[in-house]
């Protein structure tokens, strides 16, 4: 565990300048399996747990009415900047509380349904192989994908999202994408 004396030491000392990854890799190392971050400035602790099993015991024991530290970000753009889009709706991600529970109850019947996942297996199966094939022709002769893999990543997602959501592939794991495929890209990343 992780306490607060020397966090913001820390950060800007051995762990300054490190991808987010290696970051967790060594705060798993350094401080076992849970780690404590101190809030800052109001906020709450955050707790980060290295074991999965943790997450699923925090979910089944929350209560109908969960409050999970969500995307405050992707709350404030939904719900002050484009209010007009998405109606007062954050989705199960960014939602909380009651109206967490009362979107889960409204999307679980239809998701959980065999019959709903089973008209998109094929088409997401099909996305998940092109982008493995992808992913064997960016790997280099040590089998090491390149530093700018995880915008393929993205692309990967996006399409996995438009196959869902819109039963339509975007065409942004093509090599060559159109303009509107790279205007989709370029936005989402904005």
């Amino acid at each position: 565990m992780y306490g607060s004396s020397s966090l913001i030491d820390d950060l800007a000392g051995r762990y300054y300048d490190v991808n987010i990854m290696e970051l967790h890799r060594r705060f798993r190392a350094d401080y076992g399996n849970l780690v404590i971050f101190p809030g800052a400035f109001g906020r709450k602790d955050t707790v980060v747990s290295y074991v999965p099993d943790d997450y699923q015991k925090l979910f089944r024991n929350e209560g109908p009415w969960p409050n999970r530290r969500g995307l405050d970000t992707f709350m404030h753009y939904r719900n002050e900047v484009r209010p007009d889009v998405f109606k007062g709706m954050g989705g199960l991600v960014n939602e909380q509380g009651e109206n967490w529970h009362h979107f889960r109850t409204i999307v679980n019947p239809v998701m959980l349904q065999p019959k709903t996942v089973r008209l998109y297996v094929d088409k997401l199966d099909e996305v998940s192989r092109d982008f493995m094939g992808i992913i064997r022709n960016l790997r280099d002769d040590k089998n090491e994908l390149p530093g700018d893999f995880n915008q393929w990543l993205n692309r990967w997602a996006l399409e996995m999202i438009g196959v869902l959501a819109l039963d339509t592939r975007f065409g942004v794991l093509e090599k060559d994408i159109s303009q509107d495929s790279s205007d989709m890209i370029k936005y989402v990343r904005e």
